[in-house]
């Protein structure tokens, strides 16, 4: 049986992920959602009629949780086409202001859970797969307000480069999907102390359905990193060569 895995499938990128694997992925005959919501994940998966899905209600912040994904594996020992690590989370305000164990908890979602999903799943992945791990522009330079967030964020875009350099010979890609805003759960109810906009926050909405088509298009090409949107592929740019005091000034409130 081949088969796509995707966290953070219930809501907002993750849902979008699902629609883009059933309409474009033909060869993939079961699609495994991960999220911590039973129900919400029954909804997505009764969308669909012209595929397979098994679903796992499991927090990844749970060492426990994450070991009943690996026995399931284990044992039915599919073959992996698709993995999508898309489950995260965003608290924005000062590092100081933020409640310790929504910090822990962030760090946990958004670093250590697709590290070791992807190292659970890789034995069963062969030439031609492919790896899709949901990065941010914040990848690429660090931010205040949203310091462990950025740093996650650019802990899972580094670790996806080095990946794809070691896979290159088995035939699997790395695709380090790097988003700017978005109109999900994510973005729209983040945890933000300060109750302030910011610059970043009127920069453009990206149009999920296309960006998850195109991330899934360039993944199955060999493709290291996808920057959705001209505005953010030109942070991308400056990034490399401004100063990173200069990119303050747009997190400040």
């Amino acid at each position: 049986m081949t088969i796509a895995i995707i966290t953070g499938s219930s809501t907002g990128l993750g849902k979008e992920f699902v629609e883009a694997v059933v309409d474009t992925e033909p060869d993939i005959d079961e699609i495994r959602l991960i999220a911590r919501h039973q129900e919400a994940l029954q909804k997505v998966a009764d969308s669909y009629y012209t595929k397979k899905f098994k679903i796992f209600p499991l927090d990844l912040t749970n060492h426990e949780d994450i070991a009943k994904f690996k026995d399931e594996i284990n044992q039915d020992r599919p073959t992996v086409k698709l993995l999508i690590n898309n489950a995260g989370m965003l608290n924005k305000s000062s590092f100081a202001q933020q409640d310790p164990s929504k910090q822990a908890t962030m760090v946990q979602l958004n670093a250590e859970a697709p590290t070791l999903i992807t190292r659970i799943v890789l034995p069963f992945m062969e030439r031609g797969s492919s790896i899709i791990n949901t990065c941010s522009i914040t990848s690429y330079a660090p931010l205040t307000q949203m310091a462990i967030y950025a740093s996650t964020k650019s802990y899972l875009y580094f670790l996806s480069i080095s990946l794809r350099q070691e896979l290159k010979s088995a035939g699997i890609n790395v695709l380090a999907l790097c988003p700017g805003n978005m109109k999900t759960e994510l973005f729209l109810k983040a945890d933000n102390s300060n109750k302030k906009k910011t610059i970043t926050d009127a920069l453009p909405f990206l149009n999920m359905k296309k960006m998850t088509r195109k991330a899934i298009q360039l993944a199955n090409a060999g493709h290291a990193v996808y920057t959705p949107g001209f505005v953010y592929k030109g942070y991308r740019v400056l990034a490399k060569w401004v100063p990173y005091e200069f990119f303050d000034r747009f997190a400040k409130p």
